[in-house]
């Protein structure tokens, strides 16, 4: 059963004291979305979806929130906190919330364009949260290396994010995912299974690996300098059975700077000057 935050139900309240300002007279409906820099969920399914882009013009403000109108009867709402400007009321504006997304940049529920037996037909998969790393499981040989790959790509990281999806963010779309298969299982302890992403952000600017500690049945990270120089080792991460994986509460801390859910803000137009006032 989802519950809503206090953040979301004190923008809810807010939309509704001055939703019917911004309405046509024959309007008896309306509805709107919210971006908060939390999780969304869908009521109806029950699973996380991430708002598209949204176009409109700015309508309202108060403290904490702005307030779009899309169409005659759809509304945005925004949090300031959340926006990388706060646009000013009447300026026409596109405003991009936070998506998650897949290892090639695309958002992670864009359409998939099959082409099969010469037709071509475009699939949605309805409540996907992994994005899969870029690698063939088939030619996996070490299945510890095969699990610690969906572990990856199965954990939540935080309320919003798996552990792939929190690599992502931090960049590691900038250059190729390193991996190390174990072909002996004899060197699972020497040369253990490893993924190495480069990440770069305001906390930190270098390579994240995670390796598999056999002997613990834990994960390690290990951060290191652009130069492959090891600069800190945190050992002995676990997978918890319910809620978020330390392993992923481990690597926000040590690399997450929050720049991830800030959704950029292009005015589009500006708001009219407003009349200079007659000269007495």
């Amino acid at each position: 059963m989802s519950t809503t935050s206090p953040r979301k139900a004190e923008s809810d309240a807010w939309v509704r004291s001055v939703a019917s300002k911004h309405l046509g007279a024959n309007i008896r409906q309306y509805s709107w979305r919210t971006y908060i820099a939390e999780k969304s969920v869908a009521t109806s399914f029950g699973f996380q979806l991430d708002i598209s882009p949204m176009e409109g013009k700015i309508v309202d403000e108060n403290d904490t929130f702005v307030l779009m109108k899309v169409s005659a009867k759809e509304f945005f709402v925004a949090l300031k906190s959340a926006l990388s400007m706060v646009p000013e009321v009447g300026s026409k504006c596109k405003i991009t919330p936070y998506a998650r997304k897949r290892f090639d940049g695309e958002r992670l529920d864009k359409p998939e364009v099959v082409h099969e037996n010469g037709f071509t037909s475009t699939r949605m998969i309805l409540g996907e949260y992994r994005s899969y790393l870029p690698i063939d499981k088939k030619t996996i040989v070490c299945p510890e290396f095969k699990d610690m790959i969906e572990v990856i790509e199965d954990e939540k990281a935080d309320d919003v994010r798996t552990i792939a999806q929190v690599m992502i963010d931090a960049g590691a779309l900038k250059e190729p995912v390193f991996f190390q298969d174990v072909t002996d299982p004899e060197q699972i302890i020497d040369k253990p299974p490893t993924v190495r992403f480069r990440v770069s952000t305001q906390k930190f600017d270098g390579y994240l690996s995670i390796l598999y500690d056999r002997a613990m049945d834990s994960f390690t990270i290990v951060l290191l300098d652009p130069q492959l120089n090891e600069i800190a080792k945190d050992e002995y991460q676990f997978i918890t059975l319910e809620g978020n994986s330390t392993l992923g509460q481990k690597i926000i801390e040590l690399i997450d700077d929050g720049q991830w859910k800030i959704a950029p803000v292009e005015v589009l137009k500006k708001a009219p000057r407003q009349r200079a006032e007659a000269a007495a």
